[in-house]
């Protein structure tokens, strides 16, 4: 503490040194100090002391000693080094953050759906022999047809209901009752064929075990004559001496299977529908 009045500094000193059963030391002494005018204070941390000491004890003058030196010898260095800011960068420093630039949209691929084939034969057998058995005795025949002559109702009605399962239109809306029948004829399904030139006549050919051999497909539809009469099915197998199976409607009153040979007198032809 200093006596500005009497130009008298009394200076605390501190011992750390200096102990006794674990006590500090401290050691309080006057030490005379010449004030200059103007008085320079010198700012080491948080003390404040005269450059010139003129009186104090051992302690007092090793803290002013070792305080003054800090200083780097004739006058302590005061330290004012300004704390470090954050640098705020120009506008033209800053790099334009680009904008991505948009993906170029992918192409539209349109989906190229190969056409449905409409060449269903093979799938006629598959729908028919879903009726195998269907029979006048218990009325289960009246699904397809309720006149007691249906082997050509059931040609139609597997045909329609083979293209409907494909979502297809049926081709049979040509093929239609006569006026006054109470079924659809054999000869209608053959004259239909011939319309759409979908008819394969074997009747009166020499090579027909050939024809029919080479020629005849799975589904294709077989026209009979028989006695006057006449009766069709589906083809289901074809063998190489021309002798076929088929699956038939009102054989024997029931959907029924047959074996037919290449020289049975009664087979005229067949309709094949390609397309």
């Amino acid at each position: 503490m200093a006596n500005i009045f009497t130009k008298n500094l009394i200076s605390c000193s501190y011992a750390p040194t200096f102990g006794y059963n674990g006590f500090f030391a401290y050691n309080f002494a006057p030490m005379q100090m010449t004030m200059p005018t103007p008085m320079p204070f010198f700012n080491i941390g948080s003390s404040y002391i005269m450059p010139q000491q003129t009186s104090g004890n051992i302690f007092t003058r090793r803290m002013y000693r070792a305080l003054y030196n800090t200083g780097g010898g004739s006058s302590p260095k005061i330290n004012n080094t300004p704390q470090k800011t954050s640098e705020t960068k120009s506008t033209a420093d800053v790099k334009k953050v680009e904008k991505p630039k948009p993906k170029p949209k992918a192409k539209v691929q349109h989906k190229v759906t190969t056409p449905v084939s409409r060449d269903l034969r093979a799938d006629f057998t598959n729908t028919a022999y879903q009726y195998m058995g269907f029979n006048e005795a218990d009325g289960s025949s009246r699904i397809i047809s309720k006149s007691g002559e249906w082997c050509a109702d059931f040609i139609k009605y597997v045909i329609n209901e083979t293209y409907r399962d494909k979502g297809l239109t049926p081709p049979t809306s040509d093929l239609r009752i006569e006026p006054g029948l109470p079924h659809l004829r054999v000869e209608n399904i053959k004259q239909w064929g011939i319309r759409h030139g979908n008819y394969l006549s074997v009747a009166h050919k020499s090579n027909k075990a050939q024809t029919i051999a080479e020629k005849v497909k799975k589904g294709d539809i077989i026209i009979l004559r028989e006695n006057g009469a006449s009766h069709t099915g589906f083809v289901t197998k074809v063998y190489s001496d021309g002798s076929f199976d088929s699956i038939e409607g009102n054989r024997d009153d029931r959907v029924k299977t047959a074996h037919y040979k290449a020289s049975d007198p009664s087979l005229s032809g067949f309709v094949q529908l390609k397309s």
